[in-house]
């Protein structure tokens, strides 16, 4: 997502390609990555999955597990000291999270067997659980990621019925209006839809995607809806071509400019949904969106950032750029899978994730410098 991030803590420490002109670049960049060291516990686990960062300060999120399956929400301050911990309330996995100030930044997670989603919300001095709109009952908001255009902050989700039901699952959009989350969403088409990310420039000039179709009956039709500050209008994406068995899911929406928007995610057989997938993108240049091809085959696109004059995309194979000409990968830290990222002072790179393997993970986090 487009963001402007914003940081700090008181009183702890201060598909085939369609008529893009953007080519896929095959010659791997070098590396320029710095761990430092995160904190960790005794016999936990743990894996960052989303980070934000500005005025000096950076944000990491994640998850540990204990060796009795005991979970804990995890919020790090990178501060001139290196990493520090600061509690947060039990809101399950990080999902997402932006930050518009020092005392204002959210966090969204994923809780309990069905993953139903809430969020969090910094006041500069403690993290507190801030429950999403209300639904109908026995319907929850599932997947909750947030996203930012000028100072408004939206979330987007879908609903649907307990134990996470394919019946009657829409997408919805929520805009903070100071007190609560409001629902402010587009009206989908008939049938399962969901939303999935949001993002964009202005307040004026922001983009929800989803896909439509139900889950495991083809790989479903991307969906973009675009918000002018007034109402939301639908603006067609390209068919995403797949077996019925393949399913597709998009997470992410990175706008830079009006003429230049990003959208990710992957393609998997819903047999293996622990497969590592094919990814996809698309492009929006202003006038219509295109589908883009990329130097990998694998993995699932997780997370889109700028740094610099830069693009990044995280989740496949390996770390991907866009150089304003063509994505090229980039050689992932020795040792580490890197899922998110955010960008830092200077125009460098904060990538955020784990080391080791199942059940044995570390949190880590590197800098990456041209």
């Amino acid at each position: 997502m487009k963001v402007v991030v914003r940081a700090a803590v008181a009183g702890i420490v201060a598909a085939a390609a369609v008529g893009l002109a953007v080519t896929s670049g095959s010659a791997n960049a070098q590396a320029g990555w710095t761990p430092e060291p995160v904190p960790t516990k005794p016999d936990e686990s743990s894996v960052l999955h989303t980070a934000a960062s500005g005025d000096g300060t950076t944000w990491a999120f994640g998850l540990g597990v204990t060796h009795s399956t005991t979970m804990r929400t995890q919020a790090f301050l990178r501060g001139k000291d290196g990493w520090a911990e600061v509690p947060t309330p039990p809101i399950g996995q990080p999902v997402s999270s932006v930050v518009l100030s020092r005392d204002d930044a959210w966090v969204t997670g994923v809780a309990g067997k069905y993953g139903i989603s809430t969020s969090m919300h910094w006041d500069g001095r403690a993290w507190t659980e801030v429950p999403l709109a209300p639904t109908p009952p026995n319907h929850f908001h599932y997947g909750a990621r947030l996203g930012v255009a000028g100072s408004d902050v939206w979330l987007v989700s879908s609903v649907s019925g307990a134990g996470n039901s394919q019946s009657n699952t829409r997408g919805t959009a929520q805009r903070w209006v100071g007190t609560k989350w409001v629902e402010a969403g587009p009206p989908g088409p008939p049938g399962h839809w969901t939303l999935s990310s949001a993002g964009g420039v202005a307040p004026d000039d922001m983009w929800a995607i989803g896909v439509a179709g139900e889950y495991g009956h083809g790989p479903g039709t991307p969906l973009a809806f675009h918000w002018d500050g007034k109402a939301w209008t639908p603006v067609p994406m390209p068919v995403v071509d797949g077996a019925p068995d393949w399913q597709l899911t998009l997470v992410d929406v990175h706008a830079t400019a009006p003429n230049d928007v990003w959208v990710a995610g992957s393609m998997y057989p819903v047999n293996q949904p622990t497969q590592p997938g094919k990814p996809i993108m698309f492009h929006w240049d202003g006038k219509q969106w295109t589908a883009v091809r990329l130097p990998v085959d694998t993995g699932r696109i997780k997370d889109l950032v700028s740094a610099g004059d830069k693009v990044w995309a995280f989740g496949a194979d390996r770390p991907l750029r866009y150089d304003g000409s063509e994505w090229q990968v980039v050689d992932a830290p020795e040792g580490a899978t890197v899922v998110a990222g955010t960008a830092i002072d200077g125009g460098a790179l904060v990538g955020v994730g784990s080391t080791g393997g199942t059940g044995n993970n570390q949190p880590f986090a590197a800098i990456h410098r041209e």
